[in-house]
């Protein structure tokens, strides 16, 4: 794992709703890493997030 990613959320949220979210973040961060990979020389070897949703 490269990268851990924590997505809090509320109470009221319901957890399929969290992880689209938790997916759409970590969608976005994969993204920004292929787009612009010399801002992340660290990932050269690949980008493997992890991800914990809390409630």
């Amino acid at each position: 794992m490269t990268d851990l990613y924590v997505h809090v959320h509320g109470r009221q949220t319901a957890p399929a709703v969290a992880q689209r979210r938790a997916t759409a973040l970590l969608t976005r961060a994969r993204e920004l890493a292929a787009a612009h990979p010399d801002r992340y020389p660290q990932l050269a070897r690949g980008f493997r997030p992890g991800v914990v949703v809390v409630r």
